[in-house]
């Protein structure tokens, strides 16, 4: 799979601003290595591209607040999979 997923097209635009800002603040705030923030970065971009999929409706923040441990799970179980 392609790392270079466009979060915009997954998300909506509060959610990656969000995302934008977190970044930042791990890089920043907390000094964290360009290898952590890369490996999150992309964690969470094939996450949401995950829910994409799965809900088949862009990932805003009533979706992020309403994940559930199944939800979780279930993109786990994918992620092992894929691997």
């Amino acid at each position: 799979e392609n790392n270079e997923i466009g979060l915009e097209f997954l998300a909506s635009k509060e959610v990656t601003n969000f995302y934008r800002e977190w970044l930042k603040f791990l890089q920043f705030e907390k000094n964290y290595s360009n290898h952590t923030i890369i490996n999150y970065s992309s964690d969470l971009k094939f996450f949401f591209k995950y829910l994409n999929e799965y809900l088949g409706q862009e990932v805003n923040s009533k979706v992020l607040i309403e994940i559930t441990k199944l939800e979780l799970r279930s993109w786990f179980a994918k992620r092992y999979k894929d691997d």
